[in-house]
């Protein structure tokens, strides 16, 4: 086998493999107009310039996705037109959910609950894992919206649900508060 028809092994196998991934990150879309980029090159060297042309539309295709994911990702408050339900796929929320009470439990000092709005107040070493869990609810959950204060002493978190989501607003705030002990 040529150095060419490797070259096309592996455009194709990596565009088949980040398909299949898509669903887990808006990484993988990524990765997967950046395999069909490949794999239009690889049909243009090749000669078969319908393949490349094919690919190269895909390649656009998939951007395009990876830019629109992006750009619902960053929402960071509550709108009218956002679903009220969390985007990340189950496995994904399993391992959300625990990273999420691991930080609970090392960090949180102390939380109140008024409503629809949840304040915690965590270590002051807990600041950056703090912003990281706010970086990754902003991307899952974007109808809820977070605000975070740092103090001297203590960092500051204020998690506010909108109004559609009031009978769900007790699950909603559930991960972030301390587990209660097995009786």
């Amino acid at each position: 086998m040529d150095g060419l028809s490797l070259f096309g092994l592996f455009a194709v196998s990596a565009m088949l493999v980040f398909y299949a991934l898509e669903h887990r990150s808006r990484w993988f879309v990524l990765a997967f107009a950046g395999a069909c980029a490949l794999g239009s090159l690889y049909g243009f060297l090749q000669g078969a310039w319908p393949f490349g042309i094919v690919e190269a539309i895909w390649c656009v295709v998939a951007g395009r996705r990876w830019w629109l994911k992006r750009g619902s990702r960053m929402k960071s408050t509550a709108t009218e037109n956002q679903p009220i339900a969390c985007t990340l796929i189950e496995g994904d929320f399993r391992d959300r959910l625990a990273w999420i009470a691991e930080l609970t439990r090392d960090a949180l000092r102390s939380y109140e609950r008024a409503d629809l709005t949840l304040k915690l107040r965590y270590d002051p070493e807990s600041v950056q894992r703090v912003q990281e869990m706010i970086r990754k609810e902003r991307a899952c959950c974007a109808f809820l919206t977070f605000e975070i204060r740092e103090q001297a002493d203590e960092v500051w978190l204020t998690i506010k649900a909108p109004e559609d989501a009031r009978t769900t607003a007790d699950a909603l705030f559930e991960p972030f508060l301390p587990r209660k002990p097995e009786e």
